[in-house]
């Protein structure tokens, strides 16, 4: 689907397309509205003045679709998973230790987890926390903690101004030592990969 949805955007940009600028013309899509046509016209500019005007249209346009989409396809990846995990906190048939639980994870998400003393801290036993993660969010404490951290990698990596986050210096932060387990798992999350954030 996303190849499809590529060609797609890459044929409505050749003909002459620019994704529609927001009512109010302000915020992160104005700003990807402009940075689209910006990256293109250099491109085509500094293409022209080599004297390979064709080869840049083709790779400029590309390029904008190829960005377009690594922004809408991780923007819709965020909102999803944070509606969910707002549904998720509403949700008053939890036990309280499990609520406990996982307002600790998410208020220190940068600490590693420690089945054992979060446990405690909540007054069960890890089996019993284990059971409670299972039944009622779906994963174990440990994939929950994982999850909550690519949502805020996530965020490093999308928002912002300035220099552009590095990859792996976000990654270490949220306590992957692996760049490579990092980018397979964001790009299971989300769709694409963690660079090709950064670079739109």
């Amino acid at each position: 689907m996303r190849a499809a949805l590529h060609d797609l955007v890459l044929v409505l940009l050749r003909l002459g397309w620019a994704p529609p600028r927001p009512d109010g013309a302000s915020g992160p899509d104005a700003d990807l509205h402009a940075l689209l046509l910006e990256v293109a016209r250099q491109r085509v500019a500094a293409e022209q003045a080599r004297g390979r005007a064709d080869d840049a249209i083709e790779r400029s346009w590309a390029l904008a679709a190829e960005s377009l989409l690594a922004r809408l396809t991780s923007q819709a990846a965020l909102e999803a998973s944070q509606a969910a995990r707002a549904d998720r906190r509403d949700d008053r048939s939890w036990p309280g230790s499990l609520r406990r639980a996982v307002a600790a994870i998410d208020a220190d998400p940068a600490t590693p987890l420690d089945l054992p003393a979060l446990s405690r801290t909540v007054g069960v036993t890890p089996r019993a926390l284990q059971a409670a993660f299972s039944r009622h969010v779906g994963c174990t404490p440990s994939a929950y903690l994982r999850r909550v951290r690519l949502q805020h990698a996530h965020a490093d990596l999308v928002g912002g101004a300035g220099e552009p986050p590095r990859v792996a210096e976000v990654a270490a932060r949220w306590g992957y030592s692996n760049a490579g387990r990092f980018a397979a798992d964001y790009r299971a999350t989300y769709g694409v990969t963690p660079s090709s954030v950064v670079r739109t």
